[in-house]
C-alpha cells in the first residue's frame, strides 16, 4: 500500500510541477521577448511561495528513499517491496520530479534577484529624486 500511495503521491506532485513549469516559462518567455517580467511584486512572491510549498511538501510527504521497517526484518518483503518501487518506477519518477523542482528553485532564484534590482533601483531614482529636491531648495534659499 506504501508504494502505489507513494505512486498516486507522485502523480499529484508532478502534475503541481508541470503547472509551476508551466507558469516559470510564461515568465521566461516574457522575459526572452520584453526584456522584463511584467509581473507584480506580489504575483512573484506568490509563484516562489506556491513553489517553494511544492518542494517542501515533496520532502515532508514522500518517504521515497526510506522502506518501511517491517521490511528490514523480512527478506521477502524487501523484495517485494524493491519489486513494487520497481514496477510503480518510484525512484525513476522521483528523480524527475526533484530534477523539476530544481529547475524551478533555479528559476526562482533568477525571479528573486530580479526582485531585489527592481526594487534597489526604484529606491536609486527616490535618492536622486531626493537629492535633486534638496539642491534646488537649496538654491531657492540662496535666491530669496
Amino acid at each position: 500500500m506504501l508504494n502505489t500511495g507513494q505512486s498516486v503521491a507522485l502523480d499529484y506532485y508532478q502534475q503541481l510541477t508541470y503547472q509551476a513549469l508551466n507558469e516559470t516559462h510564461k515568465y521566461t518567455e516574457q522575459m526572452e521577448k520584453q526584456g522584463k517580467v511584467n509581473a507584480s511584486k506580489r504575483n512573484l512572491l506568490r509563484f516562489i511561495g506556491r513553489s517553494m510549498n511544492i518542494k517542501n511538501s515533496v520532502v515532508d510527504n514522500l518517504y521515497i528513499l526510506d522502506d518501511p521497517g517491517i521490511v528490514w526484518d523480512d527478506p521477502e518483503l524487501d523484495r517485494i517491496n524493491k519489486g513494487l518501487k520497481d514496477t510503480f518506477d518510484i525512484q525513476l519518477r522521483f528523480r524527475d520530479l526533484d530534477f523539476k523542482l530544481r529547475i524551478i528553485q533555479d528559476n526562482l532564484k533568477l525571479f528573486t534577484d530580479l526582485l531585489q534590482h527592481r526594487e534597489s533601483a526604484r529606491l536609486e531614482w527616490i535618492i536622486i529624486i531626493l537629492i535633486l529636491i534638496e539642491v534646488v531648495n537649496m538654491f531657492w534659499r540662496e535666491v530669496l
